[in-house]
């Protein structure tokens, strides 16, 4: 096999920025999408008259949209390129946002509100994987880490900056959203033309093509448990230690914020790692990890040392589970379908977690505070075991897979 030339100075420092400019667009891009979360009832309950269950659906169809635009993320790319993709849809994104902020009525909200996560998706599907082609593959994990790390700091800084906003009037958090998502559409026309000769895609060939293709379907498994885990994180745990434990919403939040700032923090150094001991060994690792803090949590919760540990390693687990994922899913050779797909399962796992939760809680014989206790002990110990179950399986046929014929 003939050497690949060591690329020029300039397009390596090229190749740098324009994987800078792409974590800040992933950045702003994940703004929007947090920004209404804190605002759910000014945004609906208040300002339509909806009562709190219907204004769930608000969530719900925006993954609707995200699952049924799949295609159209691929044939999007191969027709116009990606610039033209990602600057189309961000810049639909925003017209979305910005109507979703008139008073159309909750139904036309709704409407636009599943066009606009079909939209969303689109621009996170065809970033992320632009950064898995961008350079050497050896260096993809810490590509993939620092790219969910962006993407997280997003969603973070969203959460904050639409509850400081929404205080005022709760369709601001919708125009923050359009603004952010119509930089995201000229950053992606005026950038990616100004780097077309010094594309960092010419560092090295991408290595889609080669035969050790994996398959999708196990990657898209472990996407959909971790996720159904984790939604936990933001709905069954802030409800066991404030109406079972009688933990002050302050300090809960401050310790669900712990493991969410890990999350963010330590995608790109789980990255590195996967680089240098490979996404699968430490995606089992992590995985087990993340299901047994989920098993800790609720016998360690009064004492709040150990519940910061075990709030520490779900962060930190939880990052190395993203990373992972994104690493090998492009190791699948989908490109763009296959980033979306990931990004699709793992809202359905997020969807489905809280749903399930609720249902069993909502059903469990809570007639005394013991009764009650051991309802929120059974959901998680159920998730972390059907979360261990997941990986498992998608472990096992990832590694026969990679045996040698």
């Amino acid at each position: 096999m003939a050497e690949i030339p060591t690329p020029p100075a300039d397009v390596k420092t090229a190749g740098r920025i324009s994987l800078a400019i792409a974590f800040g667009m992933l950045f702003m891009s994940a703004i929007p999408d947090a920004t209404v979360v804190p605002v759910l009832k000014g945004l609906l309950v208040d300002r339509y008259g909806v009562e709190p269950g219907p204004a769930h659906a608000f969530m719900a169809v925006n993954l609707l949209g995200a699952l049924c635009s799949a295609p159209l993320a691929s044939v999007l790319r191969r027709r116009v390129g990606q610039r033209t993709t990602i600057a189309f849809a961000a810049v639909m994104n925003g017209i979305l946002l910005a109507l979703m902020a008139l008073p159309i009525g909750f139904w036309p909200t709704l409407a636009l509100r599943t066009v606009e996560g079909a939209m969303d998706l689109i621009v996170y599907a065809v970033l992320f994987a632009a950064v898995g082609d961008a350079g050497s593959a050896a260096r993809r994990g810490s590509r993939m880490g620092a790219a969910a790390t962006a993407m997280m700091l997003g969603i973070s800084c969203g959460l904050g900056l639409g509850g400081v906003i929404g205080q005022h009037n709760a369709t601001y958090s919708l125009w923050m959203g359009a603004a952010a998502c119509v930089i995201v559409g000229v950053m992606a026309v005026r950038v990616v033309s100004t780097n077309r000769q010094a594309s960092v895609r010419n560092v090295e060939p991408p290595d889609r093509n080669r035969g050790d293709r994996q398959p999708l379907w196990p990657v898209l498994m472990m996407m959909f448990s971790d996720r159904c885990l984790s939604s936990l994180l933001v709905t069954t745990v802030p409800l066991y230690l404030t109406i079972q434990i009688r933990m002050d919403e302050q300090t809960a939040a401050g310790m669900i914020g712990v493991a969410m700032l890990l999350l963010a923090l330590g995608a790109w150094p789980a990255g590195r790692l996967a680089d240098r001991h490979g996404p699968l060994a430490l995606r089992v690792m992590a995985g087990l990890m993340f299901a047994s803090m989920f098993t800790v949590l609720p016998f360690v919760a009064r004492a709040p040392m150990l519940m910061l540990g075990v709030m520490a390693g779900l962060g930190l687990s939880g990052a190395a589970l993203f990373a992972c994922s994104l690493e090998l899913v492009h190791r699948s050779g989908r490109g763009v379908a296959g980033m979306h797909l990931l990004h699709a399962a793992g809202n359905a796992g997020f969807f489905v977690g809280p749903v399930v939760a609720g249902t069993v809680l909502t059903f469990w014989p809570s007639y005394t505070a013991e009764s009650a206790l051991q309802g929120y002990i059974v959901v998680m110990f159920g998730f972390a075991l059907l979360h261990v179950l997941a990986t498992g399986v998608s472990t096992a046929s990832l590694w026969l897979d990679s045996r040698p014929a």
